[in-house]
């Protein structure tokens, strides 16, 4: 050879073609036998499984749904093909398999057998690639990573021609069409022809003025308005019966309501709509009257209001609608508002009126596009012009253009013809006629039935390998306990180390990087108990996530070879498993930690600089007279702090407060429990801004014996002896603003701040008294709010802001404003919910207020955040802001 190798043997010489012992091989090779261990505080990974069955599905109710559809919807049976029945598979409420499995062919057809379904369903999970069992009528399906919930559902649904005839009433989707010389109108819900013919000129007739103000009298609408019932279906026209009455042309009396007010009417001058709308009428006994063309845009009921000094009558589209042509105040002293449903399109309106010779006279019309319920309730000119389509005050000006057959004014029409004033000028007369849209069915007739909603959960809180962080620092114990080939430390020279990964839920797997790795352990730091704890903290690992625990070692390579030059074996570079790309179910172990839900701290809704204001104070003393004990005071939504000739009350002990509303203005009131003599002063402070933040009063009334125990062992006690440090303490039922002063008054006596008594630095609604507490005593504390919604609340609903420490980095929680009638909030009487926005710290929400007048309510904010692990289940940490007490003042929410 040109070239030999040194060969290292026994003997220790490095000899070239030395002929001698050489290196043993395969009697020096050992196995290295992996050391086993379980823990303590992570575990393996079990995605759950569920079971679905498929029994008692109601295949009978599915097919008579839907030809009930068929019938209801008004169809023809002409147009009837089959009823299919179709099986759907969802993932998180997403249709991923839709299969057609059976037809039946006539309305009272057969209907599928559980043979038929369960074979759907076995296509439908193959072709998805389920992991599942089938047994009997049961389906066990093991969680996969790409959903969260399946949705098994069996539908039934029509099969018929397209354009469908209907052939009645129906309220499905429809396409509809008008008769040959009929166009639809624009609303799309009627047809209307228009037919043309000349009218009859008689004459300019008078000018038309409005009523001017030495003819509006108090007798015009003296007894406020009328809201009859709907008319639409009555024979017309309508017109006065006996007494003061209003009848249909078949003698039957409409019912109504009466509504007294400036707007509508009372015994006012000037007051109601037949002086604010009445045109001035012509005092000759002659019927004058004018056209309008009113465009209604959709199908409904509309009020049409009128009255006249003395006669009236209302024509719509040829059709007499009011005849009150008798000479009686009922024409007058009531303004008439009677329902009338019009269909979309033009049509025209057409009014007279007559006034006995040489008397006063007035003719008012409106048309409104509003409920008499609604129109009832209104009480200015601005809220009535909103949905005022026509009224008489838009013709002063100009010409009385009706006139009867004959006469020597205005124009003629022919009967069933109206003057056309919707374009065609005076001189035409026009018919409107109406008919029915004929429509074709475009919807759809199906019957669902959800035979399983399987969503796959079973982790919860308590379980040992979930961890709710509150802090960064907060940490937590892994133990390590080998349990197997523990003899490979002592014969390989092993070290153990571990690393943890954290998953990658976009990805599906855990990232090969650990996000921590632990010194290495030499076997004699463990050997004692075969066991080792060690802590993880929050900061380390990054939370919120899921985790995986691998161990690794080192150790000897067992040949003299290898020994000889000291080489070494690392298990790390086997980093891989069987699933989630990391994960060996026989030997690595799973956690999960996430930061627990923030508690929302409730801050003023009117504030938008991040600060919390505090309200204007304001501070009042009387000298009273000795004749009353009972005083206004000015309006706070807030608690006010009284004191009588110095001495500080205690509200619901020494004085009630009350709110007064007029109805004009809203005050408050303040009830001194005693009499009060000549000489007492009264003196009041209040936050007088009801945007910022107000004073808050918390009275603490000592007639049972105090509760004592260890700091922070109060629980729900708000008066508390803490015996390790022998002090009294008051907790207020409110957190304080931070840098705001505190006032505590003691019997009525104020105490001195910061040395009679100081806040707590751990617990801002702790008060710590250096006195004494002693039976009977009763205390007061003062202090402003971190929210401004408190108190009294006289709107139909409340704005609450809030905060929360650390932002979200994902769109996985939700708030909910809790509004209940108690503090314990069993009865929770209203909500609303926000959604978590990444990165946003600040919140607010509206939330309805429902109850009566004086009712004390409580609302709060609570925080659900959702943590959604790698096998979908959703594990859920719930915190909840401090409560805040409210007052309802109007019973306004129960409008209707």
């Amino acid at each position: 050879m040109s070239y030999q190798e040194k060969i290292y043997s026994q003997n220790g010489k490095c000899d070239r073609n030395f002929v001698g012992p050489v290196v043993k091989t395969s009697s020096d090779i050992c196995v290295f036998n992996r050391p086993s261990f379980t823990m303590s505080g992570a575990s393996s990974i079990n995605c759950p499984e569920i079971t679905c069955s498929i029994s008692g599905v109601p295949y009978n109710d599915l097919f008579t749904g839907t030809t009930e559809c068929f019938e209801t919807s008004a169809l023809s049976g002409s147009c009837f093909n089959s009823i299919d029945w179709v099986t759907n598979v969802y993932e998180d409420d997403v249709l991923k398999y839709s299969n057609e499995i059976y037809s039946s062919t006539s309305l009272t057809g057969s209907v599928i057998d559980i043979t038929t379904f369960s074979g759907s369903v076995v296509t439908a999970f193959n072709t998805l690639n389920y992991d599942y069992s089938f047994s009997g009528t049961e389906f066990t399906i093991d969680k996969e990573v790409r959903f969260k919930n399946i949705k098994l559902e069996l539908t039934t649904k029509l099969d018929y021609d397209a354009n469908c005839p209907v052939t009645g009433n129906t309220t499905g989707s429809t396409s509809c069409s008008c008769p040959a010389g009929y166009t639809a109108t624009t609303a799309l819900d009627d047809c209307q022809k228009f037919t043309i013919t000349a009218s009859t000129f008689n004459g300019l007739g008078p000018t038309i003025g409005l009523l001017p103000n030495p003819n509006k009298l108090p007798e015009y609408a003296f007894y406020g308005s009328r809201f009859y019932e709907d008319a639409t279906t009555r024979p017309k026209p309508l017109v006065k019966g006996s007494g003061d009455s209003l009848k249909d042309n078949s003698n039957i009396t409409l019912t109504y309501e009466s509504v007294i007010s400036n707007l509508w009417g009372d015994n006012n001058a000037n007051k109601g709509r037949l002086n604010n709308a009445g045109l001035n009428m012509p005092d000759d006994g002659k019927w004058y009257g004018f056209s309008k063309c009113v465009d209604i845009p959709s199908s409904g009921v509309y009020n049409i209001g009128i009255a006249a000094d003395n006669q009236c009558r209302l024509t719509i589209d040829g059709e007499l609608i009011f005849n009150l042509n008798t000479s009686s105040t009922f024409c007058f002293k009531y303004w008439h508002v009677v329902p009338i449903t019009l269909t979309s399109g033009k049509h025209i309106v057409e009014m007279e009126a007559m006034n006995d010779i040489y008397t006063d006279g007035a003719f008012g019309a409106e048309i409104y596009n509003a409920t008499s319920e609604v129109l009832s309730g209104y009480t200015t000119e601005a809220q009535l012009s909103a949905v005022t389509i026509f009224t008489t005050t838009d013709f002063a000006g100009g010409y009385w253009n009706l006139g009867e057959s004959g006469s020597s004014a205005g124009y003629y029409c022919p009967t069933g013809y109206s003057l056309n004033t919707c374009g065609g000028g005076l001189t035409e007369c026009i018919k409107i006629e109406n008919a029915d849209i004929a429509c074709v069915f475009t919807g759809a007739c199906e019957t669902k039935q959800t035979v399983c909603d399987l969503d796959f959960s079973g982790i919860t809180l308590n379980d040992s390998n979930v961890y709710v962080l509150t802090g960064e620092t907060e940490a937590f114990d892994l133990t390590f306990d080998f349990t197997a080939n523990t003899e490979s430390f002592e014969t390989t020279n092993a070290l153990f180390k571990y690393d943890i990964y954290k998953f990658i839920p976009e990805l599906g797997y855990f990232n090969n990087r650990p996000v921590f790795t632990s010194d290495y352990y030499e076997w004699s730091s463990i050997s004692g108990t075969s066991a080792f704890t060690t802590s993880v903290t929050a900061n380390t690992i990054n939370p919120d996530g899921e985790y995986l625990v691998k161990g690794h070692y080192i150790h000897d390579i067992c040949t003299e070879f290898a020994n000889k030059l000291n080489y070494k074996y690392s298990t790390i570079s086997n980093t891989s498993g069987e699933s989630f790309g990391l994960y060996q179910p026989t030997r690595d172990f799973y956690f999960i930690a996430f930061n627990d839900a923030d508690i929302p701290q409730l801050t003023s809704s009117d504030n938008n600089d991040g600060e919390n204001p505090i309200g204007s104070l304001t501070v009042s003393s009387q000298i009273l007279d000795g004749t009353k004990s009972e005083f206004l005071l000015p309006f706070s939504s807030g608690d006010f702090i009284i004191s009588l000739n110095g001495i500080t009350l205690a509200r619901d002990f020494d004085y009630s407060m009350n709110v007064v509303n007029s109805g004009s203005f809203i005050t408050n009131s303040v009830s001194l429990s005693g009499a009060t003599v000549n000489g007492d002063i009264l003196t009041y402070a209040f936050t007088s801004s009801q945007l910022g933040n107000n004073i808050k009063s918390d009275t603490f009334d000592i007639n049972e014996p105090i509760v004592s125990g260890a700091t922070n062992a109060q629980g729900d006690n708000t008066v508390y002896f803490n015996s390790d440090t022998g002090k009294y303490e008051l907790f207020t039922s409110m957190n304080p603003i931070t840098n705001n002063d505190i006032g505590v008054t003691l019997n009525g006596t104020s105490l001195a701040i910061n040395i009679d008594y100081y806040q707590s630095v751990s617990n801002p609604k702790r008060i710590i008294l250096e006195g004494y507490l002693i039976p009977n005593d009763i205390a007061n504390v003062y202090y402003n709010t971190n929210t401004n919604v408190l108190g009294n609340q006289f709107g139909t609903s409340i704005k609450a802001a809030w905060f929360i420490d650390n932002p979200p980095s994902e769109v996985n929680g939700i708030f909910t404003l809790e509004v209940s009638s108690n503090k314990d909030f069993t009865n929770i009487v209203s909500s609303a919910t926000t959604l978590y926005t990444v990165s946003q710290t600040s919140y607010n929400a509206v939330a309805n207020l429902v109850g009566n007048l004086g009712d004390k309510q409580y609302y709060r904010v609570k925080n659900d955040k959702n943590f959604t692990t790698l096998c979908n289940e959703v594990v859920k940490t719930s915190a909840y802001s401090e409560i805040s007490e409210i007052t309802l003042q109007t019973n306004k929410n129960n409008a209707y």
